[in-house]
């Protein structure tokens, strides 16, 4: 998730190796303009609790969601290296090692009749995730993961 204020921006991930990417992505597109404030470990158990205990929790995500719409909206090169970051990531997706694939990548998991199942149920829940994405938050080509990975339907 990405928070931007004027003059801030909050990045939280759910892993180390992500922090890590989104560390080096910022300081290659943003360089010497910016600086790293903190970084902190949370459980996402935690977190969740936390966020789900919190009665007014629906009502400041919407409003989350809004400000980082008018942001990204202020802010078209930030919109298009979100956009670039996205599209990347899911092409390179496809040569991922996943957990959810007993560690093969999609690309060798389609191999078998049941990695190919597996996989086009990986791809159904994107899409379903995608289809309830705001409207400034870039998308997912399932389309052309399913055609990369000969999964036409």
């Amino acid at each position: 998730m990405l928070r931007l204020e004027p003059g801030r921006l909050a990045v939280e991930v759910n892993s180390r190796k992500r922090a890590t990417a989104v560390r080096r992505l910022i300081k290659q597109r943003l360089g010497g303009a910016v600086r790293l404030e903190e970084t902190r470990q949370e459980p996402f158990e935690d977190a969740l609790k936390k966020a789900l205990a919190d009665p007014e929790w629906p009502e400041k995500a919407r409003a989350a969601d809004e400000r980082q719409a008018i942001l990204l909206a202020e802010h078209p090169e930030l919109q298009r290296a979100l956009e670039e970051h996205v599209s990347g990531y899911y092409r390179r997706w496809v040569d991922m090692a996943l957990p959810a694939l007993g560690g093969k990548t999609p690309r060798a998991a389609v191999e078998t009749k049941a990695g190919r199942e597996r996989v086009r149920e990986l791809l159904a829940e994107l899409e379903r995730m995608d289809a309830r994405r705001p409207a400034h938050v870039p998308g997912v080509d399932v389309g052309w993961l399913r055609r990369e990975l000969g999964l036409e339907e």
